[in-house]
């Protein structure tokens, strides 16, 4: 089973796949560090190697900036496009 979400709505899933390994992956368009109080820090350690896709545009600079820093922090398979 995988997730996705964009800003708010990719910081859900980010949790929610850090809390249940019975999620496989995560999709997360335009993520965000931080949005309505989620953030996503405290995810990154516990997310493993499960795979991630980040999608952020150049003109996002937040989310390309959340994205670039969510692909450092993590140790699975993943893609930034």
């Amino acid at each position: 089973m995988g997730l996705a979400g964009a800003e708010l709505g990719a910081n859900l899933p980010m949790a929610t796949l850090a809390a249940n390994e019975d999620i496989d992956t995560a999709v997360l368009p335009s993520p965000a560090l931080s949005a309505n109080g989620v953030r996503v820090s405290g995810a990154l350690a516990k997310i493993g190697r499960r795979p991630l896709l980040l999608v952020a545009s150049k003109g996002d600079m937040s989310g390309a900036r959340a994205a670039s820093l969510i692909e450092g922090k993590t140790t699975g398979q993943k893609h930034l496009a």
